[in-house]
């Protein structure tokens, strides 16, 4: 895929919901509902080099509200084929996260929910071996608690359809 292939090679990484639907889901196919319902797709860098490589790529790109992101919106038309032929023609969001600067294995360590424990780059997949398992029991595991832990755990709930929750 384009797309991925470009945020890979300017030195970023996909990690969070993104990868996790794949895995949860076993194939690609359903991204389509993933893009159509509103998901993401979450980019992580190791450095500030990386970070300006990868915002390089799109134009357009807005503080989140949280202010720990950019955020633009990517076209999929029909010159992504790999991408088109998946979920069609339509916009993904992406958001570049730039609130800490880690390596893959560091950045799933830092995530508040074990669930979001998945990354990817052009040669690793990387994830929270729990995270598996968490996911085919449809249970969702809160690591640590923050301002935004009440919202995401309600957001997960009501939109990927977990069905209890473990502390």
């Amino acid at each position: 895929m384009r797309l991925f292939r470009r945020i890979f090679d300017a030195g970023g990484y996909i990690a969070g919901g993104f990868i996790r639907r794949i895995v949860r889901d076993r194939n690609i196919i359903d991204v389509r509902r993933y893009v159509r319902d509103g998901g993401d797709i979450d980019v992580f860098v190791p450095n500030i080099d990386a970070c300006n490589a990868v915002l390089a790529l799109e134009s357009g790109w807005k503080r989140t509200i949280g202010n720990n992101a950019w955020t633009t919106w990517h076209n999929i038309g029909r010159t992504e084929h790999d991408l088109y032929d998946v979920i069609g023609e339509q916009n993904i969001q992406i958001q570049v996260i730039d609130k800490l600067f880690a390596s893959p294995v560091e950045m799933l360590g830092s995530f508040d929910m074990t669930n979001c424990g998945f990354a990817m780059d052009a040669s690793t997949f990387w994830c929270d071996p729990r995270a598996i398992e968490l996911e085919d029991a449809r249970t969702l595991e809160a690591r640590f608690s923050g301002d935004l832990l009440g919202s995401r755990v309600l957001k997960y709930f009501m939109k990927h359809r977990y069905d209890r929750l473990t502390p």
